[in-house]
């Protein structure tokens, strides 16, 4: 069977009903608190089907099958009695969905009930005798929202409960693993991230921390205060602490919201208390496990109980806040982490706000703002995810800003004294050259950035603001508003044939790129001479002196026709950087003094060179 995302079972505990004499609970049982009972909770699919599964193991909760309820055994020291009932709520997937109430039976013995219709939760319902079953349909006509709060409720009890019987695996195991690394399987499994712990603190400063974690709603609230009502018991276990925090009456309050509580009381239990409580598993059983109560109180405390089925994953999202700039009239927002295949709806809590989640390999969010949004405003997000009954809810998730800085243009201005000449969008490696760039809400001092388009070719990526002067002579300067000028040698950015590409960074974001030009090594020529040696039928040989002759590929006398170089470029003695280079060249030139044309590597056209025969 499978599970279905909002699958909640919800007991209410009645001391009244509870036994004389028994055995005692499970060794190790209910850390932090004390045993009230051990149960099973079972589902059975159709006649068709058969079998039976743990509650905690189904998936999916459809018309037709059956919940079974078995007690095993009763702890609770609060009075003897067989007075109580149990009675199920089978409740919708959706808070528009039909909300089944179904018969009560006597709280001693076994209870089973057909689930009437598609359920994202179920509620096992523990009271006095003459539970009114009127009276809870009532509450739920009256008050829809119950429903999402009870599954609010349940989902967290489920974390806390499996954060105890993490942490508490963790301690009796005694492993050398720190516990930050055995939570971690905790924070893949709900989407928490949970702190690392300060040392020297104490179990229950250590147990506060991972439950604020766990529970947003418990910021404000210091158990730990000097308040005797507020003040959590100190306890020598990490897991005792975990679970003596949510079994306290403000955890619980905290977790599904104070109405929940007081309408149930009201309407179904008068003259009672409602307590949290949590269920460890032992075994193939559930302990149900409450706070200890060092008073008696005049009012019958009723237990609380809920378990949210974990189903299919929820979304997780990550790299929060996400900053979407203002401008145009839909914003995209890419959305970062996992399990988008669930989500069903998103909405925000801004008024005028139209949002809509798009799937696929790179979902994101299209987002259509008022003209009242503002730079600074933040969104909440609301995801609706599939058979759950509550949304789940991100504050600030979005973050808005002014629009991005636009990139209007890019001019270079190239050196006038180069060897060979620069074909269109090329730019010399090998030399300064000076690039004029035009921008609009960039501000007055944005960031310029400078890399190649295939990141491969990339040798260093240039960042630079105005007025910086970083090393190897490159320079950026504000010539007036919107406009920069630079001064850099390209091939100190990328190696040919690098597509070296600009954009401009502020707070607000970073522009569309632009391409500056292609980057190319041009060779310096500085001597060519021709020898008596024939190297072909009317081709001599000849040389080329001058730097970086290994970038030339073929010559000629003129831009159609050239002949193969075949040797590599020879060093000059004690000259630095000086080359020779054999080359071929067909016999006779076309004039007298003819320039020399070379073809770099690649290309289909001789360049013509400033050095004549």
């Amino acid at each position: 069977m499978r599970i279905p995302f909002g699958l909640i079972a919800l007991l209410v505990w009645d001391l009244a009903a509870a036994a004389a004499a028994q055995p005692p609970p499970p060794l190790g049982a209910c850390p932090g608190g004390t045993a009230l009972a051990t149960f099973d909770l079972n589902v059975q699919a159709s006649a068709e089907e058969g079998g039976t599964v743990a509650m905690r193991a189904v998936t999916r909760l459809d018309g037709g099958a059956r919940l079974r309820y078995v007690p095993r055994e009763v702890y609770a020291a609060a009075g003897n009695g067989d007075d109580g009932q149990v009675a199920l709520i089978s409740i919708p997937t959706r808070p528009t969905g039909v909300l089944g109430v179904m018969e009560s039976q006597k709280a001693s013995e076994p209870a089973e009930w057909v689930i009437p219709s598609r359920a994202s939760a179920v509620a096992l319902v523990y009271g006095p005798q003459g539970l009114s079953l009127a009276k809870v349909a009532e509450l739920m006509r009256r008050d829809p929202q119950l429903i999402t709060q009870l599954a609010m409720y349940a989902e967290k009890s489920a974390q806390t409960e499996v954060l105890m019987e993490t942490v508490a695996a963790w301690e009796q195991n005694g492993s050398t693993q720190t516990l930050e690394a055995a939570l971690s399987g905790f924070s893949s499994r709900y989407g928490v991230a949970m702190p690392v712990l300060t040392r020297g603190a104490t179990t229950d400063q250590q147990a506060l921390t991972l439950m604020r974690a766990l529970h947003p709603a418990l910021a404000s609230f210091d158990p730990l205060a000097p308040n005797p009502s507020t003040r959590l018991q100190q306890s020598g276990s990490l897991a005792a602490s975990v679970a003596g925090l949510f079994l306290g009456n403000p955890v619980g309050l905290a977790t599904a919201g104070g109405a929940m509580f007081l309408n149930m009381r009201s309407l179904l239990f008068p003259g009672s208390e409602f307590r949290s409580a949590l269920a460890q598993q032992v075994g193939d059983a559930s302990v149900l496990c409450a706070k200890r109560e060092a008073v008696k109180s005049r009012t019958k405390p009723v237990y609380l109980w809920a378990w949210k089925i974990q189903g299919p994953p929820p979304p997780r999202l990550e790299g929060l806040p996400y900053r979407a700039n203002l401008g145009g009239e839909r914003l995209q927002v890419p959305l970062q982490g996992a399990n988008f295949e669930n989500i069903r709806g998103v909405t925000t809590q801004m008024q005028g706000v139209a949002a809509e989640f798009v799937a696929g390999p790179a979902p994101w969010l299209a987002l259509k703002l008022p003209p009242t949004a503002r730079k600074g405003d933040k969104l909440d997000l609301r995801i609706e995810v599939e058979d759950s009954p509550a949304p789940m809810v991100f504050p600030g998730a979005i973050e808005l800003l002014d629009p991005r800085p636009v990139l209007a243009s890019v001019k270079p201005s190239l050196p006038a004294d180069l060897p060979l000449p620069l074909g269109a969008g090329e730019l010399p490696a090998n030399a300064f050259t000076a690039v004029s760039v035009w921008t609009t809400g960039a501000g007055a001092l944005p960031t310029l950035h400078l890399e190649c388009t295939d990141p491969a070719l990339t040798l260093k990526k240039l960042s630079i603001r105005p007025g910086e002067q970083q090393p190897a002579n490159v320079r950026l300067r504000a010539v007036s508003k919107g406009e920069l000028f630079l001064s850099f040698e390209p091939g100190a950015v990328g190696q040919p044939p690098c597509e070296l590409a600009a954009r401009v960074e502020t707070g607000d974001g970073v522009s569309d790129p632009v391409t500056v030009g292609r980057v190319v090594r041009l060779p310096r020529i500085e001597k060519f001479s021709l020898t008596p040696e024939l190297a072909a039928p009317s081709a001599y040989l000849g040389w080329i002196e001058g730097e970086e002759l290994e970038a030339i590929e073929k010559t000629g006398w003129n831009a159609e026709q050239g002949m193969a170089v075949s040797d590599a470029p020879l060093p000059v003695a004690n000259s630095g950087s000086k080359q020779r280079l054999k080359i071929a060249m067909p016999w006779p030139p076309p004039a007298p003094r003819a320039p020399l044309y070379v073809w770099l590597r690649g290309e289909t056209a001789g360049r013509r060179s400033a050095v004549v025969y």
